[in-house]
C-alpha cells in the first residue's frame, strides 16, 4: 500500500477541454512531507483510445482510476 496521506485529484481529465488544474495542486503540494498524489491525468492523451469498456486501455485507465480512489484518503474535485 502507499505509505503517506493520499490524494486522488477527481474531476474531468477531459484532454483538450478541461482545464488542467490537478497541474497546479501537484506543484503546490510538491513540498508536503508524506503526501502521496493520485492524479488520473496522463501527460499525453492516446488519441486511438476509444471509451468503451472493451477497449483495454481505457479499461486498464478506470480500473486504475477505481482502485486509488479505493486507496486515497482524500479526494480533490
Amino acid at each position: 500500500m502507499l505509505a503517506g496521506t493520499r490524494v486522488f485529484l477527481a474531476g474531468s481529465i477531459e484532454m483538450g477541454t478541461a482545464e488542467d488544474w490537478q497541474t497546479r495542486v501537484v506543484a503546490e503540494l510538491s513540498g508536503a512531507e508524506g503526501v502521496v498524489i493520485l492524479n488520473p491525468r496522463r501527460e499525453k492523451r492516446q488519441e486511438s483510445v476509444e471509451p468503451r469498456a472493451a477497449e483495454p486501455r481505457f479499461a486498464e485507465q478506470v480500473n486504475w482510476e477505481l482502485d486509488m480512489l479505493d486507496a486515497a484518503g482524500i479526494g480533490a474535485v
